[in-house]
C-alpha cells in the first residue's frame, strides 16, 4: 500500500504500546526496511517519523538495541524525553541467524547458536542444558528448520531470532520463513478433507495435526528419517520441562497462512 498510493510521510506510534512479540517485530522492521529501499531507488522523497513508548522503559530498550530503532540507526540522545536506559544493549542477549537451503552450513550454524542461546538464557538463573540434552535440541530444531526449509523455494531465506531480557529473565525465539503453508504443502489430504471443513478450520485442523508426534510427510520406517515428527513434541516438552508450573507466561505459536495455533501449557502434554 506504501508503494502505490503515494504516501510522502509515514509517522510509527509505540506510545501506547504495552508489549513487543519478537516475530512481529522483525517482520514488520523488515517491511518498512524494504520499502525505504523501494523509495530510495524511485528517488522518491520520504519523511520518516515516530514516537516511542511514554512509559514503558523495557518497549524502548527492546527498539534501540534490537528493534526498529536499531535497524532505522535512530540515534537514541535525539530524544527529548529519554524513557530508555543509555545501556540498553547490555540489557538484552540476542542474536540473528538467516540462511536457505542452497547452503547447508547456515542451517547448522543456526541450530548450535540457539541452543547456545537458550544455554545463555539459563546460566543468568544458575542453569545449564546438560550435553546429551544439547544434542537432541539441535536435532529437534535441526528438524524445525528442515521443514522452513522445504516449505520455501530454493532461493527463499529463513531467520532463527533469539532475544533475552536480563531483567525480566523473559526468553524469546523465532524461526521464520516465507513460501507455502503447511496446508498447501499436503495438498491430497487437503483435498480428502476440505469437503468437510470451512478453508480457515481446515487450516487450523492441519496445523493441530501436523504438530502431533510422527506426523511428517517426510518420516520413513528406518534410516535418518525414522525420526522426522518428533522436532516440535520435542521442543514443547523441552519448555515444559523448564517452566515454573505455576506461571501462565510460558506460550508457543505456529502461524501458518491465516491459522495461528497457541500452546499456552493450560493442559498437559499427554504421552502415549
Amino acid at each position: 500500500l506504501l508503494f502505490y498510493y503515494g504516501i510522502k510521510n509515514l509517522f510509527i506510534s509505540h506510545k501506547k504500546c504495552e508489549r513487543i512479540g519478537l516475530a512481529a517485530s522483525y517482520l514488520f522492521d523488515q517491511k518498512i526496511q524494504r520499502a525505504k529501499w523501494y523509495w530510495k531507488s524511485k528517488g522518491i522523497k520520504f519523511r520518516f517519523s515516530g514516537e516511542i513508548s511514554e512509559s514503558k522503559k523495557q518497549i524502548n530498550n527492546f527498539l534501540l538495541a534490537f528493534g526498529l530503532l536499531k535497524s532505522m540507526g535512530i540515534n537514541p540522545r535525539q530524544f527529548k524525553r529519554p524513557i530508555f536506559d543509555f545501556d540498553y544493549e547490555n540489557k538484552f542477549t540476542y542474536f540473528v541467524v538467516r540462511g536457505s537451503k542452497q547452503i547447508e552450513t547456515e542451517k547448522s550454524n543456526a541450530c548450535t547458536s540457539l541452543i547456545d542461546y537458550f544455554n545463555n538464557c539459563l546460566k543468568h538463573i544458575g542453569f545449564k542444558i546438560k550435553d546429551d540434552a544439547k544434542s537432541d535440541l539441535v536435532d529437534a530444531v535441526s528438524e524445525i528448520v528442515d521443514n522452513a526449509e522445504e516449505h520455501s523455494k530454493s532461493n527463499d531465506k529463513w531467520t532463527v531470532l533469539g532475544c533475552f531480557d536480563k531483567e525480566s529473565h523473559q526468553c524469546n525465539f523465532s524461526i521464520i520463513n516465507t513460501g507455502r503453508t503447511i496446508v498447501k504443502s499436503h495438498k491430497s489430504l487437503k483435498e480428502r478433507i476440505g469437503e468437510f471443513f470451512s478453508a480457515t478450520e481446515e487450516e487450523a485442523l492441519w496445523n493441530v495435526m501436523a504438530l502431533q508426534e510422527g506426523i511428517s510427510s517426510k518420516r520413513t520406517t528406518d534410516g535418518v528419517m525414522r525420526t522426522r515428527g518428533q522436532g516440535m513434541m520435542d521442543m514443547l516438552t523441552f519448555f515444559n520441562a523448564l517452566r515454573p508450573k505455576d506461571s501462565i507466561d510460558t506460550k508457543i505459536s505456529l502461524v501458518s497462512g491465516k491459522s495461528s495455533i497457541l500452546i499456552d501449557y493450560q493442559y498437559p502434554i499427554t504421552e502415549k
